[in-house]
């Protein structure tokens, strides 16, 4: 048994060898033939934001198998897979452009918002997920969200807050609480405390409020949200420059 196990072993590694001995001949047979890859084109699909030219070469680098020559040995299903293996590549297509190039589009993945968790900030993406290539400290025009799970909660909140201008100017950061509620920390100091339901409907109450009595350029500690239908108000009087009349002097 051991000998015919060991015998298949061979035979197994043996028809690999020739297998790749063939395509390697076939290929560089292809090569000479005038198949030979000449560039490798990478550039951005349509409305899609621009890569450096290092991230271009990121792609290349992964495009021509090992002792591979020839186009024909690219096969874009293949080079699609391994170029969609990117930590920042959202999207990608790919075309042969006979005889000697190919065309590679990249969709890169959006930087959305920075995440800090257990004291390490990273940057995610529009579902949440970490761009782990991309620095925070280069995107510190981005919303922040903080705390356990923050990341991958964020992206109904953050889409919300793309049609909530008034909110979104005072925000800032989004923090997740014990990973089921969100507060709203403003720039003032002042702190929204947000519903576990419906979170959005708040932020939308949250903007009505300030068109209509400029809420959240008051002097409040906290503004509660928890309670449907209800906002309960706490003021502090030395927050965002002193005392202010609230709400028409009420």
């Amino acid at each position: 048994m051991g000998a015919g196990v060991a015998g298949a072993a061979w035979l197994g590694s043996s028809l690999f060898d020739v297998r790749e001995a063939f395509a390697r001949a076939a290929d560089g047979a292809a090569a000479n033939m005038g198949f030979a890859v000449d560039e490798i084109q990478v550039s951005t699909i349509e409305g899609a934001s621009a890569i450096s030219p290092a991230r271009a070469a990121e792609v290349r680098a992964l495009i021509v198998p090992d002792g591979r020559q020839s186009i024909l040995s690219l096969n874009p299903t293949d080079v699609k897979t391994r170029v969609e293996s990117l930590d920042w590549v959202q999207g990608v297509r790919v075309r042969r452009l006979w005889p000697n190039d190919m065309l590679i589009e990249v969709e890169r993945r959006q930087e959305y918002a920075r995440w800090q968790e257990d004291g390490e900030m990273s940057v995610i993406d529009a579902n949440g997920e970490r761009l782990l290539t991309e620095r925070a400290a280069d995107h510190a025009n981005l919303p922040l969200v903080v705390g356990q799970g923050a990341g991958p909660a964020s992206p109904a909140m953050l889409a919300a807050l793309e049609s909530l201008p008034q909110v979104r100017a005072h925000l800032r950061a989004l923090v997740r609480v014990g990973d089921r509620r969100w507060n709203v920390e403003l720039t003032s100091g002042t702190t929204v405390a947000l519903p576990e339901e419906n979170p959005q409907a708040a932020l939308a109450q949250l903007e009505d409020l300030q068109t209509e009595h400029a809420l959240l350029d008051r002097p409040l500690a906290q503004i509660d949200m928890r309670v449907p239908d209800r906002v309960a108000i706490r003021v502090h009087p030395v927050l965002a420059g002193g005392l202010r009349p609230l709400l028409g002097g009420a």
